[in-house]
């Protein structure tokens, strides 16, 4: 998956020409456009964006279009619109926690609704919602409010620590763990120790590069005091010697980045809590 930040960049315009041209030329294609509906700027989100994208849509073929002002539009090749479904859920979501923004997406595989797909370009964002009943081809996702008692009930006894000081990592990991564990954070490696002593929980998912100190050291204190602990690393390092390295000093899994949410939850479902 590519980026490309600019506003002006033409290649989105060449592609909606070949679009026009010929359609059936894109049947193996989609586009996911997220509108911020309220006018406000979509620069806040622009990290957590590209950071979900990349972790869901890694090694696809295709190109995302960020404009900095209210739009992404993201072309790609052979993937499932449920799967870009729910990756748009995903975006709307972080807009709405990190911003308090409102946000659409919308889903259209370019071979099937290209008039329905080319006519949403000459609408602004914010009118989108008058139009919401003339696109009926495109997959419409509003912003979901689920009520807290039934989301609790559905998460399960497992619990499990998040050691990550990256506010948009963390938030990934919450929203792909809300339905599997009772899930707390610690957001460096100072108060790591503190909260594990505290809760004692059954699993620690600790990131590598920490600030002031780094994941292996975390680690080694937390097996100093409790030798069984269950611990999973996970890094943009992801080199053999990282690894092994990781592996050799105790941990019970290592996870890359950018990491899937199906990964994430295997690994939960592997602890022995779990089982």
């Amino acid at each position: 998956m590519r980026f490309v930040n600019s506003p002006d960049n033409n290649e989105r315009e060449t592609i909606l020409n070949a679009v026009r041209r010929d359609p059936e030329s894109w049947r193996d294609w989609s586009c996911m456009r997220i509108e911020i509906l309220d006018g406000k700027n979509m620069s806040a989100l622009r990290q957590g964006l590209i950071k979900l994208l990349e972790t869901n849509l890694d090694g696809r073929q295709g190109t995302c279009y960020v404009d900095l002002a209210q739009t992404v539009d993201v072309f790609c090749k052979g993937v499932q619109q449920d799967l870009l479904a729910s990756v748009g859920r995903q975006i709307v979501e972080l807009a709405r926690i990190k911003s308090s923004t409102a946000a659409i997406s919308r889903i259209y595989h370019l071979g099937r609704d290209a008039d329905v797909f080319l006519k949403t370009f000459d609408v602004p964002a914010n009118k989108a919602a008058a139009i919401e009943t003339t696109i009926d081809s495109g997959t419409v996702i509003w912003p979901e409010h689920t009520d807290k008692s039934d989301h609790l009930s559905q998460i399960d006894s497992c619990k499990v620590l998040l050691v990550e000081d990256d506010p948009v990592t963390r938030w990934m990991v919450k929203m792909a763990l809300k339905d599997e564990c009772r899930l707390t954070v610690a957001h460096d490696a100072s108060k790591a120790m503190t909260v594990y002593k505290s809760m004692r929980p059954d699993m620690v998912l600790l990131d590598i590069n920490l600030p002031g100190s780094n994941g292996q050291e975390v680690m080694s204190n937390i097996m100093k005091a409790d030798p069984g602990a269950y611990i999973v690393m996970f890094s943009s390092q992801d080199s053999v010697e990282t690894i092994a390295n990781t592996l050799s000093a105790g941990a019970r899994g290592f996870i890359a980045k950018p990491f899937c949410k199906e990964r994430l939850i295997e690994a939960v479902h592997n602890c022995p809590a779990r089982r």
